[in-house]
């Protein structure tokens, strides 16, 4: 699983203004260590081969050495992200 942190400070500008600045760090998890957050997806390889021979008699295979069922996905979902952003908050 993933988790994000949001860190949220005003600025008082009057009574009325203000600045909200924010700091979004998304998938935490994998910035403190690199083993965390990563997201897994399945994989689709064929654990049982089959094949038919000449008088259409299925043969099945099982090959052992292709049991992993989920890999791990190093697209951008896997990777920490931060974002900064400014509100102006007007009354």
């Amino acid at each position: 699983g993933t988790f994000d942190v949001k860190v949220l400070q005003d600025i008082n500008i009057n009574d009325k203004n203000k600045f909200q600045i924010s700091l979004d760090i998304l998938n935490f998890g994998n910035l403190i260590n690199s083993n965390w957050g990563v997201v897994e997806a399945p994989n689709f390889d064929q654990l049982m081969g089959v094949s038919v021979d000449d008088t259409n008699t299925p043969t099945y295979t099982f090959d052992p050495s292709r049991n992993s069922t989920f890999g791990a996905v190093t697209s951008e979902i896997s990777r920490w992200r931060m974002q900064i952003g400014v509100r102006y908050i007007f009354n």
